[in-house]
Parts: structure tokens; sequence; C-alpha cells
């Protein structure tokens, strides 16, 4: 059995306005709702941080005073402080502002 197609209604102009409304409307209950569920995880990142920060600021106290590993250990030395430094440079900005900064609208 085949159906007749229905009678096509006349189309209205779209309103742009209305669906910029409904989309950034959308936007907010979806950042709402991330933000929500990234509280607790953004917290302890942001605690892991500030270890990182105590561990580089002891390591920067020491290598001050003139307290500098042997030969052996030099370079993992370096190589550990400097990765260290890394983390904190590239995590920084997003722990920082959150889920509402650039990190997030740009994807850096």
């Amino acid at each position: 059995l085949v159906l007749p197609l229905p009678l096509s209604c006349p189309s209205r102009p779209s309103d742009r306005a209305a669906h910029h409304r409904r989309l950034e409307q959308s936007f907010y209950v979806a950042h709402h709702i991330v933000a929500t569920e990234a509280e607790t995880p953004l917290l302890h990142g942001r605690c892991c941080l500030a270890g990182l920060m105590v561990v580089e600021a002891i390591r920067v106290l020491a290598w001050s005073s003139g307290l500098i590993p042997g030969h052996v250990l030099f370079g993992i030395h370096w190589l550990t402080s400097t990765s260290d430094f890394a983390c904190l440079l590239c995590a920084m900005p997003f722990f920082v502002q959150g889920t509402r900064g650039t990190c997030v609208h740009f994807g850096c």
C-alpha cells in the first residue's frame, strides 16, 4: 500500500535570533553540567600542581644553596626538573582558569 506524500506547508523564514538564543542556552546548560562534573577532578589536579610547585621550590632552594647532586645523578636530576617545569607550564593555564578559560574554548 502506497500512501500519498503530505502536502508541503509553505515554509516561513528562519528566525536566526531564536536559533542563536537556543544555541547559547544549550551551550550554557552543557557548560554548567561539565563544570559541575569536573569540579572534583580539577581540585585534585590543582592539589597535584601545588605539590609539584613545592617540589620545584625545594629543588631551586637546594640548587641556590649549592647542594648539587654528583655527576652520576646530575643528568637524572636535570631531566626530572625540566620535565616537572614543563608539566607546570603546560597544565597551569587550564587548572588556573578552569572550564571557563581559553584552553577549553579554543582547545589548546
